[in-house]
């Protein structure tokens, strides 16, 4: 499979992804898959799926939306949305990029995610002001 297929098939699957949907997830990823955000690092499968079982357990109606990709050999650079519900009904919205690299089956072997986690530090109650204070100390302006 052409990385521009696999990348095309692996937007799709984010993009629509349910917890039904991580029953299929060897379908996309390796065995040996390495994934990592602000707040995970975990290799293989089994780990891989728990992180997003996690995340369809712990917030309300995520959803990713691609917005842009480009390809460099294997690599796939997406840059996405992601927006879910809080405990209290209010959406939130992050912005992303993920570098993504695929075998020459099409399978996700890394997928790393770069996004601000001092976004979700600042809805934190007893995190909002040290996040806040950590953002002026270290601002320019």
């Amino acid at each position: 499979m052409t990385p521009a297929a696999a990348a095309e098939r692996y937007i799709a699957f984010c993009e629509g992804m349910t917890p039904v949907d991580l029953d299929r997830l060897a379908d996309f990823c390796a065995p040996e898959v390495h994934f990592r955000d602000p707040f995970n690092e975990v290799s293989g499968l089994a780990a891989y799926r728990r992180v997003l079982e996690k995340m369809f357990r712990d917030i309300g109606q995520p959803a990713f939306q691609v917005t842009g990709h480009a390809l460099a050999g294997e690599v796939c650079y997406l840059r996405w949305r992601f927006a879910f519900r809080r405990a209290k009904g209010e959406t939130m919205r992050i912005l992303g990029m993920s570098e993504v690299h695929f075998d020459a089956e099409g399978r996700v072997t890394a997928q790393i995610d770069y996004w601000d986690a001092g976004q979700v530090y600042e809805t934190v109650p007893l995190l909002r002001g040290l996040a806040r204070l950590v953002k002026r100390r270290l601002s320019v302006g």
